[in-house]
């Protein structure tokens, strides 16, 4: 008996498999290229998720940070002083400046004097360890002063007073 087409086995390698494997290939290219444009398409930014996670706002604007020393004379603190402005906002749960979040939690008063341009905040946020070992050893306190001005002594007056309504301590 002779073997027709019917009876014929396909081989290995006919050009019906490997057509279909070659248009396999494509559609899974053709997907991941689709797939790349979706993801440049749908970004998720940092901000807005920290935004959400730091509670609402408060109060906003701009704050420069002095971080002269006190020995420095009132003309050094006056210039390059623009260096450090930030765009600052107090929120329900923390006060973010630039790149920067300090817990309120962390707050522990906030000082000002009436008719003055900058305020202090005062706080004892934990220290983050970077060593080997920090699963061992107990997170820390560290005191920091953060010395804020702002663009009038108005609205440093209006920056206290939001974090007087927020319960931190405040001594004017």
């Amino acid at each position: 008996r002779s073997p027709t087409a019917a009876d014929q086995q396909p081989s290995p390698v006919s050009p019906e498999t490997s057509n279909s494997s070659i248009f396999s290939k494509q559609k899974d290219v053709d997907d991941a290229i689709k797939d790349s444009e979706k993801l440049s398409t749908h970004t998720i930014r940092i901000e807005d998720e920290k935004s959400d996670l730091l509670g609402s706002e408060i109060y906003s604007g701009k704050l420069t940070l002095d971080n002269k020393t006190k020995s420095s004379s009132n003309e050094q603190s006056r210039s390059g002083s623009s260096s450090n402005c930030f765009d600052a906002r107090l929120s329900t749960e923390a006060l973010i400046w630039g790149s920067n979040i300090l817990k309120l939690e962390d707050i522990v008063s906030v000082s000002y004097n009436s008719g003055l341009r900058y305020f202090t905040v005062h706080a004892c946020p934990l220290e983050k360890i970077s060593s080997g070992l920090s699963c061992f050893m107990k997170p820390r306190r560290t005191q920091t002063d953060l010395k804020f001005v702002s663009s009038s002594p108005h609205e440093a007056f209006r920056w206290v007073n939001s974090f007087a309504d927020q319960q931190s301590g405040t001594h004017i």
